[in-house]
This record gives structure tokens, sequence and C-alpha cells, in this order.
């Protein structure tokens, strides 16, 4: 065997392979620094870029399945996450009893709810805030007196701290008394005294003929 200069090497001598030089000791916890806080970008990449649709029909489904109804989803589904997370849905659609001769009962453009992380994972039911945009509800009675806003009873009763509409519309129908009142919903700010928003009614129609 032959060296570059080609000199015989002897067989015996131990041949020193290229190796790349061994990591200093004082870089070690700067290498695992770096590996961490690449790897957490890369979970918050992860997260910050989720579809969200794609829990839109579990949503639905609960939803249906606690309400008895049919329930939709038409727009898009997104959480903001954090200690407390900013649920957002668009295009809300919830389903009439069977018989009524209109199909929905309710919709909204938007529902924005903030819930407590910590709160639900106790399994106490607390929405910090509850928002919605442009919905519209009707609540009604057959000639049997029988009304379409009463839900199979459930053993969860959310609790919600704070609540407020932007121009929603109520429409009330009871054709055997003769009654068709429609009410236009708002809520102002609330004042520095209370947590609570006002609520703001504008109705106009008919009652019992009148």
């Amino acid at each position: 065997m032959q060296n570059a200069s080609g000199a015989a090497i002897p067989s015996d001598m131990p041949i020193e392979a290229d190796l790349p030089p061994p990591i200093a000791p004082e870089r070690a916890p700067r290498l695992r620094w770096l590996l961490l806080i690449l790897l957490l970008a890369l979970i918050g990449w992860t997260i910050v870029c989720f579809d969200w649709n794609l829990f839109k029909g579990y949503a639905e489904r609960k939803a249906s399945a606690a309400t008895g109804r049919e329930f939709h989803i038409d727009g898009d589904l997104h959480v903001d996450l954090s200690m407390h997370p900013l649920i957002t849905m668009d295009g809300l659609r919830l389903g009439n009893i069977a018989g009524a001769r209109e199909p929905m009962m309710a919709s909204a453009q938007r529902l924005q709810m903030r819930v407590g992380l910590w709160s639900w994972l106790r399994g106490q039911a607390i929405v910090q805030e509850l928002h919605l945009i442009k919905p519209t509800v009707l609540l009604e009675k057959d000639a049997k007196g029988n009304d379409n806003w009463t839900f199979p009873s459930s053993t969860t009763h959310p609790i919600i701290q704070q609540f407020s509409i932007d121009h929603g519309v109520i429409d009330f129908r009871e054709p055997s008394m003769r009654t068709a009142i429609v009410v236009d919903v708002n809520t102002d700010k609330p004042d520095a005294t209370s947590r609570l928003a006002p609520i703001l009614l504008q109705g106009k129609g008919t009652y019992r003929n009148n």
C-alpha cells in the first residue's frame, strides 16, 4: 500500500480515517436548545395552518344529536388557540320540527364563542363571550298548540357570562291566535357598572288580531 506521495506504507501500520471533529461539550447544550426551538416553531406553524374545517362534520353531528334537528355549518370553522380559545363559525342553520311550513328554525351569519380552556377540561361549561351576527329565529305554534322551541332535555347547561347580538331578528307566529310579530334585536355596549350588555328590542306585527 502506498501513500499519496508514492511511498510504501507498512501493512501493520494503522490507517486513520478522516472523521469529523467531535462536538465540543460547550456546543452540545446550544444544539439541543436550537432543536427545541425548531420543534416548537414547527408545532406553532402546524397549529396556525391547521384546517379546522376538518371538524365541521363532527360539530354538526354533535349539535344535531343534542337538538334533535338538522344542524349545518355552511361556512368556515376556525379556532384561535389560547388559554381562552375563540371559536368562530360562519353560515349556521338549525332545522325546524317535522311538519313545519319553514324548513329552518334558526340561522346566523356568524357565531363567535370564547371559552375558558381549564373550566371546560374540568367539565364546567362556561362560555365567557357569545357573539351573534345577523341571527334569525322563527318561533311558532301550530293549530294544536305544539311549539318548535322545545328541545330534548340535557344534563349540560352552559353558563354564558357575556352575550351580544348584531342585527338579530325574532319572528313569532301563532296562526290560530292570529298572532304574527317580528322583533329586531340588538345589544348596546355595557356601562361601567355592569358587564352585561343591554338588549335593545324593536317590534311590529299583530297580536291576537290587534
